[in-house]
This record gives structure tokens, sequence and C-alpha cells, in this order.
């Protein structure tokens, strides 16, 4: 597993943990596909497209006046901004706590 290009193509950066182990999840590239690996075993790992996109869209429903007009890395702010945390597993199941609020699914 290869560092990632750049860091500003992983909107989720710096929320993600690992479901199973609770480890930070970081960009990372495999296979020339963008991915979040696990810190404690890289065998774990997510596609970040799939995963940034989905954090994207949920913001968005739950928080519309927070999310509204923003594009590309200004994203990833209102992401950091407004989410507490991700935990992801894969196959793909993921919880989404929003800073003030309960987990939400």
């Amino acid at each position: 597993m290869r560092p990632p290009t750049s860091e500003r193509d992983y909107l989720s950066r710096g929320l993600l943990t690992c479901a199973t182990c609770d480890t930070p999840m970081a960009p990372a590239l495999w296979r020339e596909l963008r991915v979040y690996a696990c810190g404690g075993s890289p065998t774990r790992r997510v596609d970040a497209e799939l995963v940034d996109s989905e954090v994207w869209t949920r913001l968005c429903v739950a928080r519309p006046e927070q999310t509204r007009n923003f594009v590309g890395d200004a994203r990833h702010d209102v992401i950091a901004r407004e989410v507490a945390r991700v935990r992801v597993t894969n196959p793909y199941p993921m919880t989404l706590t929003l800073r003030g609020d309960d987990d939400r699914t």
C-alpha cells in the first residue's frame, strides 16, 4: 500500500475509524484505487470514493443549510466542522456521527 498522491482527494480524511478495531483509517492507494486503510490492519480498507460520496450525501440530508453551495475541497472543511466521526467496515456499513447529534446510520 502506498501513500496517497494528494490528501486533498480524500474528503473524509481524519474522521474515519475502523469499526472492527476502532483504529483511525488513513488515506492510501491500493492497486491504483483510492482507499482508506485501517492503521491496525492495512488489509482492512474501504473505497474512498464510495465513503466520501456517502458521507457528503448523508451530511447534505442531515444538515442542508450547512452544506449548500460548497464544492471541491471546501466540502472537506464542512465535513470536518459538522462530522464528529465516521465508523466504517468492509463490506460497507457505516455509522456517521454528527457534532451535537446522536449516531446516525
